[in-house]
């Protein structure tokens, strides 16, 4: 979990980033405060039923689906009614179904991302995020969660640093791309502080 200084030194990155776009979805877990708190929703599928459902409707969700398991945006609703009532299994479960249906559902796989980040399964997140960065480079709400959870979750500044500059070299100039070097630098700052503080331990415990 990171430290209360580093959690303040996110929030002013975040701040970065949001004011040119870059986040389009938060990660409930970098605020430990609010761990007890479902994920934040991200948006959905243009197309997906707007309505949020609580646990009394998965009986009606599903029989939805299994009615028509091809109905996409009852899908989406129906994981989504799975990750606000933090039956994360299920939420999990029905994201991969839709996927299996429509591989290149970005909804989907970031929703899907956002709720592995949660439940602290790194590897996992980076992995989804990844995959919808190869198909979309210039998916801001993706490389912000990657970011994310490379830095705070794995401490792997160097991973969001190497995810930021091939950002910068898909966007080229422009706001978006001077926030992403702001990036850079700050976490490179962080990557050394690192470095020192594990050095520093190291010596400690040999004296």
């Amino acid at each position: 979990m990171p430290s209360k200084k580093t959690q303040k030194a996110v929030f002013w990155v975040l701040t970065i980033l949001i004011g040119v776009g870059l986040v389009a979805s938060s990660v409930v877990w970098t605020l430990p405060d609010q761990a007890s708190a479902p994920p934040t929703p991200p948006p959905e599928a243009e197309n997906a039923p707007q309505e949020a459902a609580n646990p009394a409707d998965f009986s009606a969700l599903e029989a939805k689906v299994e009615a028509n398991p091809r109905d996409i945006p009852a899908r989406l609703q129906l994981a989504q009614a799975y990750r606000n009532a933090g039956e994360f299994d299920k939420a999990i479960a029905a994201y991969g179904e839709i996927l299996k249906l429509d591989g290149d559902n970005q909804n989907a796989r970031l929703s899907l991302a956002e709720v592995y980040a949660y439940q602290e399964r790194y590897d996992e997140a980076l992995s989804e995020l990844d995959r919808l960065l190869a198909a979309n480079p210039r998916h801001q709400g993706a490389l912000g969660m990657a970011v994310e959870v490379a830095a705070l979750g794995k401490q792997d500044y160097q991973g969001a640093i190497a995810r930021l500059e091939n950002y910068v070299k898909v966007v080229g100039d422009g706001p978006e791309a001077e926030a992403a070097r702001q990036m850079i630098d700050f976490y490179r700052q962080m990557a050394e502080q690192a470095e020192k503080d594990q050095e520093s331990k190291q010596q400690a415990t040999k004296e």
